[in-house]
């Protein structure tokens, strides 16, 4: 369960070329915009700025962590699998020993 909420997590946020692109868009948008506007949306379009920093400083930090429970999870499934082969050794040796 948990897995799959970081994997989706991950997936959400994996969008990262959108991350990349708001602040010049935001930016491109502020350019455009009369002063009027933007003096009457001053509070709202600097909390969306400050969002979107805090959104591009966390992107690099989870996308590392994704990968790195990318790693745990194949180093999980690769000692599994030895496991696994050791004990069919050990059964087939068992079994030799018997007969």
């Amino acid at each position: 369960m948990f897995e799959s909420k970081i994997l989706f997590s991950c997936d959400y946020l994996s969008c990262s070329f959108i991350v990349l692109l708001l602040p010049a868009e935001l930016h491109k948008l502020l350019e455009d915009a009369p002063l009027p506007f933007i003096m009457q949306h001053a509070a709202r379009i600097s909390s969306v700025r400050k969002r979107i920093t805090f959104i591009m400083q966390h992107a690099a930090r989870i996308s590392s962590v994704r990968k790195r429970i990318t790693s745990l999870n194949s180093l999980l499934k690769s000692i599994r699998e030895r496991q696994r082969v050791e004990k069919e050794t050990e059964t087939k040796k068992v079994n030799d020993v018997k007969r």
